[in-house]
């Protein structure tokens, strides 16, 4: 999948679980799509940030092992 892609369909996921804006950031969504993160991974590292997580233990959260 490409980035903009990438990008694309989480937009698209946050939008039809009604979000009216995607809580991540587009330099987030490029760094989760260098490191291989799957759509559902961004996804659940956007709702913790859109919950009031810090971004880093988002990331962290999601990712570890991954």
């Amino acid at each position: 999948m490409t980035y903009s892609e990438f990008r694309a369909e989480a937009h698209r996921l946050f939008a039809f679980y009604g979000f009216t804006a995607c809580p991540l950031t587009d330099d987030q969504i490029g760094n989760l799509h260098q490191m291989g993160a799957s759509i559902e991974q961004a996804y659940g590292i956007g709702c913790d940030i859109a919950a009031g997580v810090d971004a880093d233990d988002a990331f962290t959260a999601n990712l570890d092992g991954a």
